[in-house]
């Protein structure tokens, strides 16, 4: 059975930047990440991981465990999820993206990373969250965490977007 975690990154350091604009590209309508979105937002990667087992490490890099007493199946990076402030609205954050592989949705993953945004903007001081998507999958994900669908009075998104808000 595979266990998933998602872990707040860096998306200033330069590999994590790297990583989040990967997994961003895979999806071919989403504009490029800026180096802007990388300072400004927060981030966070989706593991998988299959095993807990030998020595317990949690790094990506097996440089630092010897391989014949490592017996961890080092957890594969499945899927990202950010968040930005939401310019020029004090206390509004925006669910910048969440993509998660293929081969690992169904497993309410999405609705983990709604749930994870929210508590950091919680913390930080933010008095609601929005977002916007052209997925249908992802506007009933929205409704099951409370999201309310809104028509903004300037969209931001391309035609067909649904926009949705959340009070914190």
């Amino acid at each position: 059975m595979t266990a998933y975690r998602i872990t707040e990154a860096d998306g200033t350091d330069p590999d994590t930047a790297y990583l989040l604009r990967h997994f961003n590209a895979l999806e071919p309508s989403w504009p490029i990440l800026e180096p802007s979105h990388m300072h400004r937002g927060y981030w966070w990667l989706i593991y998988a991981d299959s095993s807990r087992a030998g020595c317990g490490c949690t790094s990506m890099d097996r440089s630092h465990c010897r391989e014949q007493d490592c017996d961890f199946a080092h957890p594969k990076r499945v899927g990202f999820c950010g968040m930005v402030p939401m310019t020029p609205f004090e206390s509004v954050g925006f669910m910048k993206r969440c993509w998660v592989a293929p081969e690992h949705r169904g497993n309410n993953l999405q609705l983990r990373c709604l749930a994870i945004r929210e508590q950091k903007a919680k913390r930080l001081g933010w008095r609601q969250v929005v977002s916007e998507t052209t997925s249908v999958q992802s506007a009933g994900n929205f409704i099951k965490a409370g999201y309310v669908p809104i028509l903004p009075e300037q969209p931001w998104g391309p035609e067909g977007s649904m926009y949705f808000q959340k009070a914190l």
